[in-house]
């Protein structure tokens, strides 16, 4: 028996339409397409990495240094959770993983990635400790950091006690298939994420006075406005477009645009440092 194409698969999830596995125009470029968007992800998130592990060597400013690995940070966090996401669901199809493995696999570590990347919001808003000019500011931001964080620890764990307990979930079956649907409960920690990084990050770019540290920022800022375009597709927010093609599109063209704001980010910090070639 052929196996269930991707396209196929990830409506199926959301529809419970029964599997059509012959021959079509969308079943050659669908796979390509994504396997394509995907790698493109990875690669431009390591290659973001790198630039920020060696701006952070060739920076003096202890606040710099910190929004360095923050960026990178982010950048890992951001390619792990849609690179494993894409392989799971490859195994899934494959037959290899069954659909409540494949969720509650792809969530837990999509809540570790968002932890990276929430962590990426904190270097970059609150780069250092005590590094307000007043101590009333000084105290203020540590409240502000530690309600972040106990704000994201409680949504992951309401996430994980719907995530956990498979009488939560919605399953549905056709014939001998069995679909297990997603619930939206199960993307709450990564939307507070995003949430966080859109409300603090332009912020804390409208403060500095410095033009490559707001630029960083402003780049950091327009990451955080295109991922939410994406998960709304992919938890269902955006309703089904009609075309399982498009639909994938609406989704990863945004994640593939935010790749890149992370990479202008870094590149932004780079320019900062006293012997950087881009200056």
């Amino acid at each position: 028996m052929n196996p269930v194409p991707l396209f196929q698969l990830t409506s199926n999830l959301a529809s419970g339409a029964t599997p059509n596995v012959g021959p079509s125009l969308e079943n050659t470029i669908f796979d390509p397409t994504l396997y394509a968007l995907t790698a493109l992800i990875g690669l431009v998130a390591i290659l973001t990495a790198i630039i920020c592990v060696r701006t952070r060597g060739m920076l003096s400013d202890q606040g710099q240094r910190s929004r360095a690995i923050g960026t990178g940070m982010s950048a890992l966090g951001y390619s792990i959770v849609l690179v494993a996401a894409i392989s799971l669901l490859t195994l899934m199809r494959d037959g290899v993983v069954s659909g409540f493995i494949y969720l509650q696999a792809e969530f837990i570590v999509a809540y570790l990635a968002s932890a990276m990347i929430l962590y990426g919001v904190d270097k970059t808003v609150f780069p250092m400790k005590g590094s307000a000019s007043r101590p009333s500011n000084a105290r203020r931001e540590i409240r502000a950091r530690a309600a972040i964080w106990a704000a994201f620890f409680v949504s992951v764990g309401i996430a994980l006690a719907y995530l956990l307990n498979p009488s939560t979930y919605t399953v549905t079956s056709t014939g001998l298939v069995q679909h297990v649907a997603q619930q939206g409960v199960f993307w709450l920690p990564a939307f507070f994420t995003v949430v966080v990084g859109a409300l603090t990050v332009p912020v804390f770019a409208v403060r500095r006075s410095d033009g490559a540290t707001r630029r960083h920022a402003i780049y950091l800022s327009l990451f955080f406005f295109l991922v939410p375009i994406g998960m709304s597709k992919e938890s269902n927010l955006i309703p089904s477009l009609g075309d399982p093609l498009l639909d994938m599109l609406v989704a990863f063209v945004p994640f593939t645009a935010a790749s890149f704001c992370l990479l202008l980010s870094a590149t932004r910090l780079r320019r900062i440092a006293p012997d950087s070639p881009f200056r």
